[in-house]
């Protein structure tokens, strides 16, 4: 190095470019991780088995509007009863808050990414639809099927409130799928389709295309990489949970909007029956 040449590092880490994204990740960073942890309940541990470096990657591909509408997705600020409740219930007795139920009448209270679950929701019907074109892609990058069984089997457990399935063990071959599925239902399967996916996930894809080369006398197709096949996986299973939080938000805006219409023609055919 010449004398008037210098290195930036950030927590023992150099940093080549973009030196005020960097800083501004770190000094951020520390917050959003307590904010994180507070608010899913999650270990310093578990917090580290999540793959936030392709989700970020992930995000950054993103349109403006899309990525704002992710956002809104993961942190649950998306419009619920719940939610309009606690900014409407400063000076309002318990009896003119509105009720908590979802409005679609699963019987569960309407709350943060109720609509994940929900069993009355359009869009429930069509969980099994969008797992079959997930099954498509996880086929279609040459995913191993036990991995796509255990995929398949945790979501299944949110979006069609399936049986849960516990694995009782691997074989020597479904080791890293195994843990990766472990580190899951640590994080949580409702998670998943937030995009906090195990870290474990995109190592077993390493190695099973690492073992796929090994075996062939020809290079991989470029779309046969960990790097590619996590993004994909992001961009499928967002859609899934943004596609069914707009269609509750469809449903619950319009049941509301109905409720108004009748509302208000019930008190303007009260009030011209009165005598005058």
């Amino acid at each position: 190095m010449d004398d008037h040449d210098f290195l930036i590092k950030i927590n023992g880490e150099i940093v080549y470019s973009n030196v005020a994204a960097e800083l501004r990740s770190k000094l951020t960073g520390r917050a959003m991780k307590t904010y994180l942890k507070s608010k899913y309940q999650w270990s310093d541990e578990v917090f580290t088995k999540i793959d936030w470096k392709s989700l970020e990657a992930y995000m950054k591909s993103l349109s403006q509007q899309i990525r704002t509408n992710v956002h809104k997705l993961r942190y649950g600020w998306q419009f619920t009863r719940q939610r309009k409740n606690l900014f409407e219930i400063h000076g309002k007795e318990d009896l003119e808050l509105e009720d908590e139920s979802c409005p679609l009448g699963c019987g569960d209270t309407d709350d943060t990414h109720h609509f994940l679950s929900c069993s009355s929701q359009p869009g429930f019907i069509k969980s099994n639809t969008e797992l079959w074109r997930l099954d498509r892609f996880l086929l279609r990058y040459k995913t191993p099927k036990p991995l796509c069984h255990m995929i398949l089997t945790g979501l299944r457990s949110v979006l069609c409130q399936g049986n849960h399935v516990v694995f009782c063990g691997p074989s020597e071959q479904e080791e890293i799928e195994f843990v990766a599925y472990c580190d899951q239902e640590e994080i949580g399967w409702k998670h998943f389709l937030l995009g906090n996916l195990s870290l474990k996930w995109k190592e077993a894809m390493e190695d099973h295309y690492a073992a796929m080369a090994a075996a062939s006398d020809d290079k991989l197709p470029r779309h046969l990489s960990a790097k590619v096949w996590t993004k994909k996986l992001l961009c499928h299973v967002l859609h899934i949970s943004l596609t069914d939080g707009k269609s509750v938000m469809n449903s619950t805006m319009h049941s509301r909007l109905i409720l108004t219409t009748v509302t208000n023609e019930n008190h303007y055919l009260t009030r011209s029956k009165r005598p005058s």
